[in-house]
């Protein structure tokens, strides 16, 4: 065996170790099927990191805002407790908080839009703002590249 052969073996057995696929009763017996093997391995533990944490993020911004909403319950029903407002004005203060919740601003969508893949953004911001760039002399020639980087841009 000579000395690329030996690197690249024991690369490969690390790679295996390392993403914890196990070596299994297949595997790489030359230069080649290994160097795809650790291709393989890579491209695998980049993925599977890339939507685990793409997921934990989702789960963290979904329970701040969450908690947010929650805060501002726990804050009118005080406000109703110790500065004894009538039950009008809390239904009242109750039914905007609801709608706020309901609601979301320019920052919230253009900081959504950001974090699709590019190929998603584009195709949602088509959809979103389709009246926008249908209505437009000067949009309705515009590329859909165009159109998803021009569009959010809107007040």
């Amino acid at each position: 065996m000579n000395a690329k052969d030996l690197y690249l073996t024991g690369l490969y057995y690390t790679f295996t170790t390392i993403s914890t696929v196990g070596y299994g009763d297949i595997s790489g017996g030359c230069f080649a099927e290994r160097l795809v093997c650790i291709f393989y391995l890579f491209v695998g533990v980049l993925t599977y990191s890339f939507i685990s944490g793409s997921i934990t993020s989702i789960i963290i911004n979904y329970e701040e805002m969450g908690s947010k909403n929650l805060q501002q319950h726990k804050i009118l029903s005080k406000m109703l407790k110790d500065n004894d407002i009538t039950s009008d004005l809390f239904y009242e203060i109750k039914t905007v908080l609801e709608r706020n919740e309901d609601q979301y601003n320019r920052e919230d969508l253009l900081e959504f839009l950001d974090d699709l893949p590019i190929r998603l953004k584009i195709k949602t911001v088509m959809y979103v703002f389709k009246d926008a760039y249908n209505t437009i002399q000067f949009l309705k020639s515009g590329t859909e590249n165009f159109l998803s980087w021009i569009c959010p841009l809107f007040e």
